[in-house]
């Protein structure tokens, strides 16, 4: 279903599409200006990621397990458009991973935001990882 909504056209049918989970409910911290795209333990992840939970039943951040997960993040540039990161793909290739997110951006705000996303992985799926953008204007 995912691979059939890619929009990764490119994306071959022969290369199935890998399972994670989207880490919910956090956010890169004001101190951090670069932001490693593969995070395995969990000092690693809270040097570079806030906890954003709020009250209610789906207030808690996604927790993450990292004895048996890693984590891929994606922070983009702060910017005053309204911009909403989404997962597209994680597939496996020669070179390792390719995980694919589409940029969503919309109309200027009065405030800036710095959009971010993090992907947890299982650890047997463990090979170097590139990102690859795409970006859609709304």
């Amino acid at each position: 279903m995912i691979a059939g909504c890619s929009a990764d056209r490119g994306l071959s049918q022969m290369q199935p599409q890998l399972p994670f989970d989207v880490a919910e409910r956090y956010f890169v911290k004001n101190n951090v200006s670069v932001v490693p795209v593969v995070l395995k333990d969990k000092a690693s992840f809270e040097k570079v990621f806030g906890m954003a939970a709020f009250m209610g039943k789906n207030g808690v951040p996604t927790p993450i397990d990292f004895e048996k997960s890693f984590v891929i993040a994606v922070a983009e540039p702060e910017t005053d458009l309204s911009t909403v990161l989404e997962p597209v793909s994680l597939v496996k290739n020669d070179q390792g991973l390719v995980f694919t997110y589409e940029a969503q951006i919309g109309e200027k705000m009065t405030y800036r935001i710095r959009p971010s996303m993090a992907i947890i992985v299982d650890k047997t799926l463990e090979a170097p990882v590139s990102v690859k953008r795409n970006e859609v204007r709304k």
